[in-house]
């Protein structure tokens, strides 16, 4: 039957107006074994025969089929022209487009004609179920995947007498029984009981029956039975998301889906969101849900046999909770490190914070109030996924780096610290302080320009941040200053910058967030700026209060920015 078996389909069609009707047709196989194949491999094509017809219903003339691929008897005695179809088509496939012409004479208006399909159909391979009669119970056996053969035999017996003899439980037996015409005949003898199976399959394929006969300690009964294909259940997969998930409320989620049926096709899906909603295709696409909640959602399939997929499910977290931190400090190894994580939203008073992928730096750990704190002990970036939770069990990721540089350079009273700058997001150069009142200087060279020097700069004992130099077009700058408790913060405005061919330079102090002991020492141009020095250097040039070794030296010009005695 159209649009049970087979759908047939026209297209581009035309008339000359003089001769010559045609259509471009395909076939689609809406079964679940191939059609054109006895057993899967050969091809035996498929063949559509004009079982009626044409016959002309309205206007005058005659009409013929004029290039069919040959005749035959199909459902009457007399030859009938057919179109072959030279393919094995799978299920739901659909063949490539064979043209079928007509003659016609000019004054027919209209004709008509039935079609019927002929092609070979292999036994659906897989289980089978038996349904006897008298009931013993129930029969099942395997066709094999070629369609040619059966592998495996089974009697269920149910309380079953045949004679002076009641039977119960299953006996079951493997063999190698070919399909022949579609027949076959099992006879099979085990410990003195002899079983016969014997059957017929249908056109199609999906159906069979028989007769069976059992021989049990000289007592025979026999019977018939009727056989069909076990169906197995079609399969649904939630592709998207793959795994259990949270989105902040607001957000949409994608979801896709993968189904499909071992010997059949799916038939219907059906998605529930866990809000009251759902869908009815494969992949819904983007869903938005109204309000924060934990929600299921499930995805499940039939096929054309009404047998249903075990439902996939995952689970989505919808919270107006967000971690609201997007990046964090640098550290340097070996000094103590400290960060506090912040999020908004959710419910309650209070969050709880873990890290739920990704790796942390050896040294560095994440409390659950949301500090990351420790001393690192190697350099490198590290991605992490934060997750805080709140009062109300709501929940929220996000992905975070934290970048730990090298660890602190030595620079005691004299000392002198060359570097070639890494340039803007390079790791900064840091100095652990001294005590408070030590003096310092910063050289900045250019190429083919003589070096700019600040003055000489006296740290103090508030806490802050490092040394900073960058392009600028002002002449005054914050300078840092240094403490004994760990950190630097912006000193006193103080005039640094010296001009050198049209060129002009200030030394300013950088933010804040610097924790640790130490001078901060950056290189960090502008939006917009060109690249920086090629060289920096820090010296260190000793403290009077702390009793700094002081060096007498012969008389000499002093070289403008550079450490003198009495500094």
């Amino acid at each position: 039957g159209q649009g049970t078996y087979v759908q047939l389909a026209s297209d581009n069609v035309s008339y000359d107006g003089s001769d010559v009707f045609q259509a471009d047709v395909t076939v689609e196989n809406l079964i679940a074994q191939p059609l054109g194949t006895p057993d899967g491999t050969t091809v035996t094509g498929i063949k559509v025969f004009f079982h009626s017809g044409p016959t002309v219903t309205s206007g005058g003339g005659t009409v013929d089929v004029s290039n069919a691929d040959g005749t035959g008897t199909f459902t009457a005695s007399q030859p009938q022209p057919y179109f072959e179809y030279n393919t094995i088509l799978q299920t739901n496939e659909v063949s490539a487009a064979k043209t079928w012409q007509w003659s016609v004479s000019p004054g027919v208006e209209t004709f008509e004609f039935s079609v019927y399909v002929s092609t070979d159909i292999p036994v659906a391979p897989g289980e089978w179920e038996a349904t006897p009669t008298p009931a013993f119970g129930t029969a099942d056996f395997t066709v094999n995947d070629q369609s040619n053969a059966i592998t495996f035999l089974r009697f269920n017996f149910d309380n079953y007498t045949c004679g002076s003899v009641t039977q119960n439980g299953s006996v079951g037996f493997g063999s190698t029984w070919p399909i022949t015409d579609r027949q076959f005949t099992i006879d099979h003898t085990a410990m003195g009981d002899r079983f016969v199976f014997a059957g017929t399959f249908s056109t199609l394929g999906d159906h069979a029956s028989g007769t069976w006969e059992l021989t049990m300690s000289g007592n025979t009964c026999s019977g018939t039975w009727e056989g069909v294909p076990v169906n197995e259940a079609p399969t649904a997969t939630i592709d998207n998301p793959s795994q259990d998930t949270t989105v902040t409320l607001g957000d949409a989620v994608d979801l896709l889906g993968t189904a499909s049926d071992p010997d059949g096709t799916v038939a219907g899906h059906s998605w529930d969101f866990g809000d009251g909603t759902g869908a009815t295709v494969e992949d819904p696409g983007a869903h938005t849900y109204a309000g924060a909640g934990i929600y299921t959602v499930t995805y499940q399939v039939t096929d054309d046999q009404g047998a249903a997929s075990v439902p996939d499910a995952v689970t989505i977290t919808v919270t107006s909770l967000a971690i609201t931190t997007a990046t964090l400090d640098d550290g340097h190894a070996t000094l103590s490190y400290s960060a506090s994580l912040s999020a908004a939203g959710g419910t309650g008073t209070g969050y709880t914070w873990s890290v739920v992928s990704g790796v942390l730096p050896s040294g560095i750990a994440l409390g659950t109030q949301g500090v990351l704190s420790g001393t690192p002990v190697e350099i490198g970036s590290f991605g992490f996924t934060a997750r805080v939770q709140d009062d109300g069990d709501n929940a929220a990721i996000r992905d975070l780096s934290l970048r730990i540089c090298e660890a602190p350079v030595s620079l005691g009273p004299g000392g002198t610290l060359e570097v070639t700058p890494t340039g803007p997001g390079g790791c900064d150069i840091f100095v652990p302080s001294g005590n408070s009142g030590d003096n310092y200087r910063i050289a900045i060279s250019r190429p083919s320009e003589s070096e700019i020097s600040s003055d000489v700069v006296t740290a103090s004992s508030s806490p802050g941040c490092g040394v900073t130099c960058a392009p600028a077009t002002s002449g005054s700058a914050v300078f840092p200053r240094s403490s004994a408790d760990g950190g630097f913060d912006r000193g006193a405005p103080r005039a640094l910058a010296r001009t050198r061919a049209n060129t002009s330079e200030t030394l300013r102090g950088c933010s804040s967030r610097c924790a640790g002991r130490g001078v901060r020492y950056c290189c960090a141009a502008g939006a917009g700026d060109p690249v920086v020095q090629d060289l920096h250097e820090l010296q260190h040039c000793g403290n009077p209060e702390h009793g700094f070794p002081r060096r007498r030296e012969r008389p000499r010009r002093r070289v403008p920015g550079q450490c003198t005695a009495g500094e």
